[in-house]
């Protein structure tokens, strides 16, 4: 894929890491592991691999036509892509060890968590 997006960080990058194509970029948007990430620069540099960090309290102070059309982008790649959107399966918060074992083997789509 050439862009993979992930909340969970931690040791979890790495096992990601191999199904961005070369060249692809890492979107980093969140921390949920609160563990360093145990990559070399190395793996990085051979596939030249970039990273992209994003903070949704950055972007709330950007300004507002920045915001609309960050909006519109986000539409438009949702109405016309919408298989990237796929849930595979939802589990509530005290079932975490099933919504982790589902989204290590679904193969698409995402896992949500509810928390209520």
């Amino acid at each position: 894929m050439p862009v993979i997006a992930d909340a969970h960080g931690g040791p979890f990058v790495r096992e990601i890491l191999p199904f961005v194509d070369d060249g692809g970029t890492l979107v980093v948007w969140g921390d949920l592991a609160a563990q360093p990430w145990t990559l070399s620069t190395l793996e990085l540099l051979m596939r030249e691999l970039k990273v992209r960090a994003v903070s949704i309290t950055r972007w709330a102070t950007r300004p507002g036509d920045i915001r609309a059309a960050d909006r519109r982008a986000a539409l438009q790649i949702a109405a016309q892509h919408p298989h990237l959107l796929a849930v595979h399966a939802a589990y509530p918060l005290d079932e975490l060890p099933s919504a982790i074992s589902a989204a290590r083997t679904s193969g698409t789509g995402t896992v949500l968590l509810k928390l209520n």
